[in-house]
């Protein structure tokens, strides 16, 4: 388990969600996700998403309670949050990639053509690192916009 804080997304609480508390429930889980997100593991961001789906499908089925404003909550809640977690599984997955092309290198520098492979790994695994930080940064960016826009609307 990462360093973040996935416990307290209890599953078992959505299902009484009512029309009076599933606003603060989308606000509180995207203020949570917020605070956590950077110590995310691609693993946390499963969990995350589980349950995000479990407060979609509660939403959904309680829908025709919700008043316009709460509506309208939910709905920059949802883009927030859609931002942060693109943003950051982006930048996970792609350093992933140089993490482990890095170790393939390790694992075949046994012989001259293992050293030969190795520095190669390392330079793929180097590169395809940068182009994560690089593909990180830039979803960041455009989810710092959209979360500026959230809150210009408001």
């Amino acid at each position: 388990m990462s360093s973040s804080d996935t416990s307290r997304l209890d599953g078992s609480k959505i299902a009484s969600y009512t029309a009076t508390d599933i606003r603060k429930a989308y606000e509180d889980f995207v203020a949570h996700v917020e605070t956590h997100k950077a110590g995310f593991s691609n693993n946390d961001w499963d969990t995350v998403e589980k349950y995000w789906s479990q407060l979609d499908d509660r939403k959904n089925a309680i829908q025709d309670q919700l008043s316009d404003k709460d509506k309208w909550e939910i709905a920059k809640a949802k883009t927030k949050y859609v931002a942060m977690k693109n943003a950051n599984k982006a930048g996970n997955t792609a350093s992933k990639v140089g993490s482990d092309l890095k170790e393939v290198g390790k694992d075949v520098s046994n012989s001259k053509a293992g050293e030969a492979t190795k520095e190669v790994g390392k330079d793929v695994a180097s590169g395809a690192k940068k182009a994560g930080k690089a593909v990180s940064k830039t979803a960041k960016k455009a989810a710092k916009k959209v979360e500026k826009a959230v809150e210009d609307e408001e």
